[in-house]
């Protein structure tokens, strides 16, 4: 699911803001907590923004703060799923 497939431009452009705001903290927030991740840190941006999108509601309807701690809490649980998947 990528950002083209959001039709209203407002929630476009919100999404692009936080793409924009927050890529930069989720990426050094898996470097910093998930060091055995540090190769894989774009990819898991990238899912996390997936989820972003494909959860959009949540994202589009809180305040800069809850944005901020949801994705710390998406990042954590892709970070997760991505260990428990390099470990099986």
């Amino acid at each position: 699911m990528a950002l083209e497939t959001v039709e209203d431009t407002s929630q476009k452009h919100r999404l692009e803001k936080i793409y924009n705001d927050y890529s930069s903290y989720v990426k050094n927030m898996v470097i910093k907590f998930y060091p055995d991740l540090v190769n894989e840190s774009e990819d898991i941006v990238q899912q996390v923004f997936f989820l972003v999108i494909k959860y959009k509601e949540k994202f589009l309807n809180n305040p800069e703060k809850v944005v901020k701690s949801m994705l710390y809490t998406y990042t954590n649980s892709v970070c997760i799923n991505h260990l428990k998947k390099s470990n099986c």
